[in-house]
């Protein structure tokens, strides 16, 4: 929970990296990933949204029917963009499920907050990680729920300020089982 006493916009965020066959095994490409999402925001060279919501659908970027990271990921140039929330699945329900088979395991987010950035560790090259493990390309990706990247610059975009006597609050919820 934060407060303010002067307007101050905000969009706390977290940038934890998951890869669900196991810290050091390979690469997410064959983790399956479902997100409840009809839109995301394209962004210009910098990464910075162009301020137009895009359709999903029938482009690298639909993930509304579970399909592995890797299948579009190179028509996509890897993957580092924010996805709006369908609201229905709004607050708290799960919007995103990753499966990865060799595993069992599966994880799912539900947020207060109305988009999430999908990052797949496009920039990672020789990152030195737990016991030994050097992190490369696509070792993990990232769901980040969000406000609207560049939110501040974007009257169209939901307001991430937060005024005076105003609470910021929001959750986010990572559920983790083994089928």
């Amino acid at each position: 929970m934060v407060t303010t006493d002067a307007k101050t916009p905000i969009n706390l965020t977290n940038h934890a990296y998951f890869n669900l066959a196991g810290e050091g095994n390979g690469l997410i490409l064959d983790h399956e990933l479902q997100l409840q999402a009809n839109f995301y925001l394209p962004v210009d060279r910098e990464l910075i949204p162009t301020g137009k919501e895009e359709p999903v659908d029938g482009t690298a970027m639909d993930f509304r029917r579970a399909k592995a990271i890797g299948k579009d990921i190179a028509q996509a140039g890897g993957y580092d963009f924010c996805y709006i929330i369908d609201p229905a699945w709004l607050p708290l329900r799960p919007f995103a499920t990753v499966r990865e088979h060799n595993s069992g395991r599966s994880m799912t987010v539900a947020t207060t907050l109305p988009a999430v950035q999908f990052y797949t560790g496009n920039n990672l090259m020789g990152i030195a990680g737990k016991r030994g493990s050097i992190y490369d390309k696509y070792a993990g990706f990232c769901l980040e729920t969000e406000m609207y990247p560049d939110s501040p610059n974007r009257p169209d975009f939901p307001s991430p300020f937060l005024m005076p006597g105003a609470r910021w609050e929001h959750e986010t919820v990572y559920s983790f089982r083994i089928h």
